[in-house]
């Protein structure tokens, strides 16, 4: 690997310039491992896990890039998404424009949790936390690696432009994103680095200013723009438990999903699609649900809403059959609000799953929601799902009927088969579901 000086901007371009267009790009304010070899691994790697939080993580991204692309489960661009908006993976960032990544090499990353006093749509004050974000000029030397791409593509190569949205700026097309990986307790092997180009932050600052690249907006747009950062802070706030209050019974919140913010988004009072969080049981608030013919309601594990089994998991479910023989319905309730990208902009939320016997060996299956504006829920009710016969070996099977749900996607039905599977595991065995 070449380690090349650079005195000033005329001297950066005739660098790259010797390198073509075949490479790629990774821009760091620091240098990690020895000066022959860069040390540059993944934040999973340098961070661990938070499983509770990857879990959300993981299912918010799922559901955004079917709703964007018509993709769901592709490993690697929900990875994308998370890496990009503020989490962990097992992916790192490189960029195939080199003004992307000089940007980086020139700017110094911050964050500083702020909390702010406002009104819910009600008018009743609350406590909001927010991760604020910034990235200022940094001063001394920055780093410019050029990255060999045909050694990269032996480790893989995720071309993020895949999330582009028409008429959109999302924060991957604009900094022109790429993933490497996936990599899991190694850092990027050493064939990948042709060069690191060592120079004055300022000089790095310049070449990215003439791509056009000098504010914090130029390389994360804002969420007027992005609408996967809108769709990302859309979702429900959750209460912040054991918080010390100096000035009387007022709430606190996060969000849901904490990630950096760069923009600030204070509202004296929030509009009502602006969920917050504070927990109880649909019994606790109504006599009945809307749509739902009747039965028990039993409470389960978040997990149930966003978590996954494996692929090709049996459509069998034993002992919630049991269930609806005994009770002829079952609401299965989450202690959290869930909110995808259709339902931006409204007061409605996903609680759990709803199953109801229609026949001796025909169930209904649908979503449990919540109208939610503020912090309470004032409405709930089971939205039309898909019907499924059961066959003599047990396994449910879609039937069609003219009454199913008109949405025309499957991938959301499939989604509540999915959580039915963690619910019968859940039923046989609620001791490995501790949260």
């Amino acid at each position: 690997m070449k380690i090349i000086k650079a005195d000033d901007l005329s001297n950066l371009k005739e660098c790259l310039a010797d390198f073509g267009d075949n490479v790629l790009f990774r821009g760091q304010t620091e240098h990690f491992g020895t000066p022959e070899q860069p040390s540059a691994t993944t934040s999973f790697d340098r961070h661990g896990c938070i499983p509770p939080e990857m879990l959300r993580w993981g299912r918010y991204a799922d559901e955004i890039l079917g709703a964007f692309t018509g993709q769901h489960s592709n490993l690697a661009l929900n990875q994308a998404i998370l890496q990009h908006y503020g989490f962990r993976s097992f992916y790192l960032d490189c960029s195939d424009h080199a003004a992307v990544s000089a940007w980086f090499a020139g700017n110094r990353y911050s964050d500083k949790q702020t909390v702010e006093l406002c009104e819910d749509c009600d008018e009743s004050p609350m406590f909001l936390r927010k991760k604020m974000a910034s990235y200022d000029g940094a001063e001394g030397v920055g780093h410019l690696y050029v990255l060999n791409r045909r050694a990269c593509e032996n480790v893989g190569i995720t071309d993020l432009t895949a999330i582009a949205i028409e008429g959109t700026r999302t924060r991957a097309s604009v900094q022109s994103a790429l993933l490497l990986g996936p990599l899991r307790n190694t850092p990027l092997p050493a064939e990948c680095f042709l060069a690191h180009i060592e120079a004055d932050c300022a000089v790095f600052r310049e070449l990215a200013a003439e791509a056009g690249l000098v504010s914090t907006n130029d390389v994360f747009p804002s969420p007027t723009e992005d609408p996967i950062l809108d769709a990302l802070l859309s979702l429900p706030w959750i209460p912040i438990p054991g918080i010390a209050n100096p000035v009387g019974d007022i709430p606190a919140f996060r969000r849901g999903i904490e990630l950096p913010e760069y923009d600030d988004s204070f509202v004296k009072i929030a509009s009502p699609t602006v969920a917050f969080y504070r927990g109880g049981k649909i019994e606790d608030f109504f006599d009945e649900v809307d749509g739902f013919p009747g039965g028990i309601a039993v409470q389960v594990p978040e997990i149930t809403i966003f978590g996954s089994p494996d692929r090709g998991f049996p459509r069998v479910y034993p002992k919630v059959l049991a269930m609806l023989k005994k009770h002829g319905g079952v609401v299965f309730e989450a202690p959290t609000l869930v909110k995808f990208p259709q339902h931006i902009g409204g007061l409605f939320y996903q609680k759990g799953i709803a199953v109801d016997l229609v026949e001796p060996d025909l169930v209904h299956l649908g979503a449990l929601m919540v109208r939610h504006p503020g912090q309470e829920i004032d409405a709930v009710g089971v939205n039309r799902g898909w019907f499924h016969r059961i066959s003599e070996d047990g396994v449910w099977r879609r039937e069609t009927r003219e009454d199913d749900c008109p949405c025309g996607v499957d991938w959301p039905h499939e989604r509540h088969l999915s959580s039915l599977y963690i619910v019968e595991h859940f039923l046989a065995d609620s001791t490995n579901f501790n949260e």
